[in-house]
């Protein structure tokens, strides 16, 4: 059947279905922005065909073509088929019954979640060129890959991302630079060779951009700062002496400097707060064009709130897609850490990182009136003035009239009083804002330093954000000494002198131990929507990174009329930070291994990830206790060993259609994520049997051994012999077979089976998550893969 004979046909059956649909202007007022997803149907057509019968679709639905052109925002029309469309409840309803439709979904929205990291992390090393057998050698620094940035856009006039001396913009790539609110086509390059955004689904959710995102730019350009932060820590070119406030000082560069960069912007800055939105609608615009433009490399720093079943959201439907049609997708495991069940975006099919330290830590000496002094966090402390004896007071002691206690005590708006406040360094609780427009209200009512404990993030994370005030981030062991001194629980004696603080000026500190550990905000396992998936994959540096920032926004990302401050770079912490760092090295071992599947990469990076710290000893949690891999996945990413893994776990899309079976997701949930009407296998076999670089078994009963499969292929040479060896989990005996494994030649793929066994008598302490790992050796190779095993958890 051609597209026109098609187009009729389809046409007739929407009018059958839709003509006792009556529409009313006050279903008009009740509309929301919905997915129409429709998979796999329509795979034989051309782009355009598919958008005619799209229009078809919404034109019969609302009754004109003037109400179609009102209603529609995008055609997905590249990974699947399908469109976001304004409709009401009722037009959703009866377009989720049309013929050829899966599903009909509300968009929901997504949150955003360095001069050292990459000498941290082993690529640099200063003041020399890189060895010849070096990853960035080896492969022109990730020169021609091209890296997909969803994000906020980008200052395309940052020096990080100027084009000399690199080659012309790869002939396969087929995108566009879009133009708009002061963004030209020529401010994209051999470097930012495409830029596109998306703003539909946004000002259909939350209204136009010109009055609810005002400092925003209708373009590619970025207000925010985060995107431009992000494209630059996965790819920006080599610039000598970034820092922020003279701290920090070395050469900025991205984990890939040569690699080529494609902004799809689809985040949205709102005005009167601090905070972005991305909505499904624009998110999954963006994975489309990027699959169609030919990005190799996609880096998504946003994710829910909360964790969301895999067919609900736009990142996990656009990661399949994308991973299906060969690119390899990173995303942020999310900050809302410490807490158990955190990590979202939890697919398998994309790599999840989760954040970590590096040796640097920016601080400032703090000093009560009673002698007790610490290290804080900070790297706005800029000369000696507040190196003297100065009054120090709680932000619940300098309530303002009409105010309360709480929001003082959090230094929310307008909570503190001026005439309590002047001349004094205040402490503020850390939570239900952000720590900059805590440090914007203690500004307001004139204090001269701001100290922010954390209590309820616990462990030893030291941030340094660029605020607008000195402000110094305090430890947890340090925070309770910190409290009970300004504020104690019991009336102060009246002899006693009132409390006051001395601040040091900020210094940059190298080499700290331990390094790295995973920080406090940084979500944790286990995975609550795939239980036999272990998330996160592995760990990147994401605390306290220096990276690019758009000329025109104050490193504090407030509105530019509370802080005029501007700057080159500036340092910004989560998952956020973490995840264009493995984009980067994705992004090299696609350079070294064209033709590598996304699941061979991202076994490389895991199966070669290190779990020990500077010190030697086990990589610790922000609490400075050994972690595990519900914190770091794999590991921390060790970049110079993924290039040479020796075996690699592959898996392709009829891999994950089987586990989607597995893991109990009916038919029409299937079809949401790929596409396709299929029948499950008779046998489903073990959701954990998907063949992962990681073993995760959540339910491992007394008596009741489990047996896990997995196939390994060997990717280092000709005539190999690996064997196994295992650290097992408390109270869990496990045995591999066979032990060991002969490849006689270059990609063949070996099977082994891992049995898992409790050992009798041990208590149901098993319930807590218990962990440890099998390798495989071949005497220059280790490969090793994470195991975490708990009795009860489903």
């Amino acid at each position: 059947m051609n597209g026109d004979t098609e187009l009729r046909c389809l046409t007739r059956i929407l009018w059958l279905q839709l003509c006792f649909l009556t529409l009313t202007s006050s279903l008009a007022a009740s509309q929301e922005v919905h997915i129409v997803y429709m998979g796999d149907h329509h795979a034989h057509l051309q782009p355009h065909e598919k958008t005619a019968i799209h229009r078809g679709m919404v034109t019969e639905a609302l009754g004109s073509e003037e109400a179609c052109e009102k209603s529609i925002i995008y055609h997905y029309r590249h990974m699947f088929s399908g469109f976001a469309a304004r409709l009401s409840p009722e037009q959703a309803n009866a377009m989720s019954k049309m013929e050829g439709v899966i599903s009909v979904f509300k968009s929901g929205t997504s949150s955003l979640h360095t001069t050292r990291s990459w000498e941290f992390l082993g690529l640099d090393k200063p003041g020399e060129p890189p060895s010849p057998n070096s990853l960035w050698a080896k492969t022109n620094y990730g020169n021609d890959v091209i890296i997909g940035v969803l994000d906020t856009g980008i200052w395309p006039e940052h020096e990080s991302f100027h084009d000399d001396a690199l080659s012309p913009v790869p002939e396969r790539w087929k995108g566009a630079c879009e133009t708009g609110e002061q963004f030209e086509w020529t401010m994209c390059n051999k470097k930012i060779i495409g830029a596109r955004y998306f703003p539909g689904g946004f000002e259909m959710a939350v209204g136009p951009i010109d009055q609810v995102a005002s400092e925003d730019f209708r373009s590619p350009r970025d207000r925010d700062g985060h995107g431009t932060h992000v494209a630059s820590t996965a790819a920006g070119r080599m610039v000598p002496s970034a820092n922020v406030n003279w701290l920090g000082t070395g050469t900025a560069k991205g984990g890939a400097p040569n690699a080529r960069i494609a902004v799809y912007k689809c985040c949205w800055a709102i005005d009167g707060g601090f905070g972005v939105t991305c909505t499904d609608a624009d998110m999954l615009a963006a994975f489309d064009a990027g699959v169609a433009d030919g990005v190799d490399v996609f880096s998504v720093s946003l994710g829910p709130s909360s964790p969301q079943p895999f067919f609900q959201t736009a990142i996990s439907i656009g990661a399949f897609h994308a991973t299906v049609a060969g690119r390899v997708v990173a995303v942020s495991a999310g900050n809302g850490g410490p807490q158990l069940g955190t990590v979202v975006n939890s697919d398998p099919w994309s790599i999840n990182v989760a954040s970590s330290s590096i040796d640097r830590v920016f601080g400032s000496t703090v000093t009560l009136g009673n002698g007790y002094s610490f290290l804080g966090g900070s790297i706005t402390v800029t000369d000696d003035s507040l190196d003297q004896d100065l009054p120090f007071v709680f932000g619940a002691d300098i309530v303002a009239d009409g105010a309360n206690v709480t929001g003082a005590s959090f230094c929310l708006a307008g909570a503190l009083d001026p005439l309590k406040t002047q001349g004094k360094v205040v402490l503020c609780l850390q939570g239900y804002i952000h720590r900059n427009e805590k440090a914007a209200e203690v500004k307001r009512a004139g204090a001269v330093a701001l100290l922010i404990p954390n209590f309820d993030a616990g462990g030893i994370d030291l941030y340094a954000d660029n605020f607008m005030i000195p402000t110094i981030s305090v430890a947890d062991a340090d925070s309770n000494p910190l409290l009970d001194y300004v504020s104690p629980l019991q009336p102060r004696p009246a002899t006693d002198p009132p409390p006051t603080v001395r601040i040091s000026r900020s210094t940059t500190i190298d080499g700290v131990k331990p390094a790295p550990y995973i920080n406090a905000f940084s979500s944790v396992g286990p995975n609550l929507i795939a239980p036999a998936v272990l998330k996160p994959d592995i760990s990147a540096p994401g605390l306290n990174v220096i990276a690019a920032w758009p000329g025109a926004t104050p490193p504090s990302s407030l509105p530019t009329s509370i802080d005029q401050r501007t700057s080159k770079w500036n340092t910004l912490s989560g998952t956020s930070m973490s995840c264009p760092h493995v984009a980067g090295v994705a992004a090299l071992l696609k350079a070294l291994y064209p033709t590598w599947s996304p699941a061979a990469i991202k076994s490389a990076i895991m199966t070669t990830a290190l779990t020990v710290d500077n010190t030697g000893g086990e990589l610790k949690n922000s609490s400075n206790l050994p972690g595990g891999p519900l914190n770091y996945g794999a590991g921390n990413i060790n970049p110079e060993a993924a290039a040479d893994p020796g075996l690699i776990y592959e898996s392709n899309f009829d891999d994950f259609k089987v586990f989607l079976c597995s893991n109990g997701y009916n038919q029409t949930e299937r079809q949401l994520i790929t596409g396709l009407f299929y029948d499950c296998p008779v046998s489903l076999g073990n959701p954990s049997d998907l063949n992962l670089p990681s073993v995760m078994i959540p339910d491992l009963d007394e008596g009741q051994p489990q047996f896990v499969k997995r196939t390994v292929t060997n990717v280092g040479p000709s005539m190999s012999r690996y064997t196994v060896s295992v650290i097992e989990p408390p109270g869990v005996k496990i045995t591999v077979t066979p032990s060991e494994l002969f490849f006689q030649r270059e990609n063949e793929a070996v099977d082994f089976t891992i049995q898992f066994e409790r050992i009798t008598g041990v208590p149901d302490g098993l319930q807590v998550f218990v962990d440890g790992s099998f390798t495989w050796s071949d005497g220059v190779h280790k490969v090793t893969s994470p195991v975490v095993v708990a009795a009860n958890f489903l």
